[in-house]
């Protein structure tokens, strides 16, 4: 379906006449629209990471200047100091 979401946007139809010509219900197009638009919004701008080790200590910068730096951090330290940056 998404293969027929781009067929349409390039096709310059309009979303009623491209469903009517090619014989799809609009709620079914619209349904796989919402899905393909999902699909393409950013993610979060998390991503996940797996540290190597040993790894070298973790430095948090903020733009005050102040840098922590970290030896052995865990994930809600971490989460704690950017909520605080």
């Amino acid at each position: 379906m998404f293969s027929l979401i781009e067929l349409q946007q390039q096709s310059g139809q309009t979303i009623l006449n491209f469903c009517k010509e090619h014989r799809i219900t609009l709620s079914n197009f619209n349904y796989w629209l919402r899905k393909y638009r999902k699909n393409l919004q950013p993610s979060s701008g998390f991503i996940a990471i797996t540290p190597s080790f040993p790894a070298s200590p973790l430095r948090v910068l903020y733009p005050n200047g102040v840098a922590i730096e970290l030896s052995h951090p865990d994930v809600s330290l971490i989460s704690t100091l950017v909520r605080i940056g």
